[in-house]
């Protein structure tokens, strides 16, 4: 049996989910029919188990296959293509089949509704709230799909974290509420308090291509004509999309200077990490002034901070980051080692004074636990 319990993609195919009568795919257009016209799969997998007569199970929600957006009596089977019969040295594929499942779907009243997105929301809200709380509260909100729900992933997106953002980014790609969630979206673009996020940003770009346009008809398997019209069709959205994102972006920027100071640091980390998509744009800020650069810089994680001073210096290595590299080296306990180092080591590109000093004072008094970043940084 196979192990996988994620794709690449976002969705394992392994399962089929077979509902009668059918119900709605709430993510079609984004795995089928949407930019691309189709995602290509793949992931890592803890390899392949060998099965015994004990039970192995697989947890799996049906929400995330199949919307059921009217009430009724419904029925399911599901088939699996985990399992494999060994032949010697050869695989077997084999379609497991289960057993059917009736059930009634009952129609939600608008007090559990409205009651059950408040409850998601403040778990959300509470930061005594465990990750796994969290993050249950994040589905409860994505498979809702009611206006209330898509105000409140709206809204968490604009919220910074590390934490994985795709069950917000997916409830609102999967809503049946599209030109309510554009327009919810589009008004957090310039509010003073939301930040805008890197998957804030995605979600807002891809629900509005979508409301605009023709989802992309099945790929013609066997009509090489049709298959070039239909590669041109996909070649042109994509760089409709492209000129969509880039003018997102562009409005971000613009409103950057007006946010709340988190606010303007979450849309500043997100206009600096964005992927390039050839070196011509790999050093523009897009139109960002040095000092906004550098004051949300301040006000960043340490975790964002390493990210940037890491993997997008180029972006944001100007003079006026010295003194904020400074202010970090001059708060022990506030940055891990790791940080401290990548700090030293940008602060001596800007300025071999005042990072030699830095450097010196570490070999007078090394910190403990100096990681790999700090060793490096001593042999500037």
């Amino acid at each position: 049996m196979s192990t996988r319990g994620y794709d690449r993609s976002g969705r394992l195919d392994m399962e089929q989910f077979h509902v009668s009568p059918p119900g709605r795919d709430p993510l079609h257009d984004h795995y089928q029919a949407g930019i691309y016209g189709g995602f290509i799969g793949g992931g890592l997998s803890g390899g392949d188990k060998e099965l015994t007569a004990d039970s192995e199970i697989i947890r799996e929600d049906l929400n995330e296959w199949v919307a059921l957006d009217n009430p009724g009596h419904y029925s399911l089977f599901v088939t699996s293509g985990r399992v494999s019969h060994r032949n010697g040295a050869k695989l077997d594929g084999l379609t497991l089949h289960s057993n059917t499942l009736e059930f009634d779907a009952v129609e939600a009243s608008p007090a559990w509704q409205v009651q059950t997105a408040a409850t998601a929301a403040a778990t959300l809200a509470n930061a005594a709230s465990s990750p796994d709380e969290k993050s249950a509260a994040a589905r409860t909100l994505r498979f809702l799909d009611t206006p209330d729900s898509v105000r409140e992933l709206a809204h968490q997106l604009t919220q910074a974290g590390d934490a994985s953002r795709w069950d917000l980014e997916a409830g609102i790609l999967g809503t049946r509420h599209r030109q309510e969630a554009v327009a919810t979206l589009e008004a957090q673009l310039a509010a003073p308090d939301a930040g805008i996020t890197a998957a804030f940003l995605s979600a807002l770009a891809e629900i509005k291509f979508l409301a605009e346009h023709e989802p992309m008809p099945p790929y013609p398997e066997h009509d090489t004509e049709q298959q070039l019209a239909w590669i041109a069709r996909r070649d042109a959205r994509v760089k409709e999309f492209a000129k969509l994102t880039d003018e997102l972006h562009a409005e971000a920027a613009r409103s950057a200077a007006a946010k709340r100071p988190a606010a303007r640091a979450a849309t500043v980390y997100m206009l600096l990490t964005r992927p390039s998509r050839a070196a011509s744009d790999w050093k523009p800020l897009n139109g960002l002034p040095e000092d906004q650069v550098v004051s949300a810089f301040a006000l960043m994680t340490p975790r964002q901070q390493s990210d940037l001073l890491q993997t997008f210096w180029e972006r944001l290595k100007t003079p006026g980051m010295a003194t904020v590299l400074e202010a970090i080296l001059d708060r022990p306990g506030q940055a891990d080692d790791q940080l401290r180092g990548t700090v030293t080591q940008r602060l001596y590109e800007l300025d071999p004074r005042a990072g030699r000093t830095y450097i010196l004072a570490e070999i007078r008094h090394p910190q403990p636990n100096s990681g790999r970043a700090m060793s490096d940084a001593l042999t500037l």
